[in-house]
């Protein structure tokens, strides 16, 4: 799934950070990417991407804009978790 966030904008270069969703998996994958890249009408933006699991199930949430707020951001990823 990185691979194809990646490989959908031209990014290189990505930023991984670890991840903790509330409720997920442990897994040691769980990463958070920051990439800038393109869009096939070559307008650039930037990425932000969570990957991480619950029981056998992977999830993906992609946050793209070609300014996106870093407050916005960390909103968005810090509000996930799974319901008990």
């Amino acid at each position: 799934m990185r691979r194809a966030v990646l490989a959908n904008v031209q990014g290189a270069q990505p930023r991984l950070a670890p991840l903790q969703v509330i409720g997920m998996t442990p897994n040691a994958l769980a990463q958070q990417l920051a990439v800038i890249g393109r869009l096939p009408d070559g307008k650039v933006v930037q990425v932000h991407a969570a990957f991480f699991v619950k029981g056998l199930r992977v999830y993906q949430a992609t946050v793209i804009s070609d300014d996106p707020s870093p407050p916005v951001v960390e909103v968005f990823f810090g509000g996930m978790k799974f319901a008990p």
